[in-house]
């Protein structure tokens, strides 16, 4: 295999690739803009860490979360662990209704 090209061959596959969808293979789309804070979707993005990563509901107190969030978004507002403990109870009992009723005959 023959490495040396480095990221040529990406490079000239995504134009390729570009070329035949019809779009401009000159340069790339500018990546979207993020999209702004909203504090439901982070509680729930914490609470769905939390429950997928296995990671403890009392890990939004720890210092350097804390910071490394208040860097990123300064009008962020962490939930507490017990707020985090009820969202995942909340997407946990809404995640089982859903799932028994669609088994539902």
């Amino acid at each position: 295999l023959d490495t040396s090209q480095g990221t040529s061959n990406l490079e000239r596959s995504r134009k390729k690739c570009q070329r035949l969808r019809g779009e401009d293979a000159s340069s790339s789309a500018p990546a979207p803009p993020p999209p702004a804070y909203s504090r439901s979707k982070h509680h729930a993005l914490i609470a769905a860490r939390c429950a997928s990563s296995r990671r403890p509901f009392n890990s939004v107190s720890d210092p350097y979360y804390i910071q490394e969030v208040q860097m990123l978004c300064p009008e962020a507002n962490l939930p507490s662990p017990q707020t985090v403990s009820r969202d995942v109870l909340a997407m946990y009992s809404f995640g089982a209704e859903a799932v028994r009723n669609y088994f539902l005959v």
